[in-house]
């Protein structure tokens, strides 16, 4: 699958997501979603009664702006992405699994704590991830062990055993959210005209860092909500993979989710 493809697929994802959102909020008004082509902007066009409102996705890849300070983080960050996901298929392929799924196949979703993104005890975790299983079978669960949290077993027509993506701790910076902002503010002056015109930014589950925090950095919580009143965009949401997981930037009603329960600064 080709870049191109694996972004169809997410916006696809992210679209979905964000109208469920906006059912919810809009519910009973109708809303009715316009045939678009990629090369339409905005990306989705929808009509809320006898309004139309166009609602542009980006991508946040933070990891492309990694400076040199920074780069051996993101590294090791990069390199447990690919331990985890090596973990999984060694797990998938080992005597104990193969076994257990001889009769019947298993979705094994894995919540890691933080020691995976912060300790040197990865020799632990297949051990770790059979006593979750074998306390599940014994009904002795829920249980806690060092590396991960929790898990969620159930039937499936196939194997598959992954962790959740978004159990990562670090949350998204301000400066990189500000930095697509800015970025579609410049190009919606070729849009096509909308009543209302709305930004999704999303990160893609490859970032593994968490949508429903905010690091504001050593920037004041007003200086945020004044700069995001400023936009042109009515709307902006941060979203992640879940539909859960959408944190509500700015509304047009003035309605959001900037407070000291989601925008945090690690500098401190």
């Amino acid at each position: 699958m080709n870049i191109e493809e694996r972004k169809k697929i997410c916006e696809k994802y992210q679209s979905e997501n964000l109208l469920s959102i906006i059912s919810k909020e809009v519910f009973p008004q109708k809303i009715t979603p316009d045939e678009r082509d990629k090369k339409d902007r905005p990306d989705i066009k929808i009509g809320i009664d006898k309004k139309t409102i166009g609602i542009e996705l980006t991508g946040c890849y933070p990891s492309n702006y990694i400076d040199d300070k920074n780069k051996n983080g993101q590294q090791y960050k990069l390199r447990t992405y690919k331990w985890l996901k090596s973990e999984c298929k060694k797990f998938m392929n080992s005597p104990y699994f193969i076994s257990l799924t001889k009769d019947q196949c298993y979705s094994i979703q894995i919540y890691n704590t933080n020691a995976v993104y912060h300790g040197n005890h990865h020799n632990e975790y297949q051990k770790e991830l059979i006593e979750h299983i074998e306390a599940i079978r014994f009904r002795r669960y829920p249980i806690k062990t060092k590396l991960i949290d929790a898990i969620r077993v159930k039937p499936s027509p196939f194997n598959h055993v992954d962790w959740f993506h978004t159990s990562c701790p670090v949350p998204v910076k301000w400066k990189d959210i500000l930095r697509e902002i800015e970025k579609k503010e410049r190009q919606s002056q070729s849009y096509e005209p909308t009543d209302e015109l709305w930004l999704n930014i999303y990160i893609p589950w490859e970032e593994n860092i968490i949508s429903y925090e905010i690091d504001i950095e050593n920037n004041k919580l007003d200086t945020v909500r004044e700069r995001l009143n400023q936009s042109k965009f009515q709307r902006i949401y941060l979203s992640s993979i879940r539909e859960q997981d959408i944190f509500v930037l700015k509304t047009a009603n003035g309605e959001d989710m900037l407070n000291e329960d989601h925008c945090i600064n690690v500098c401190k």
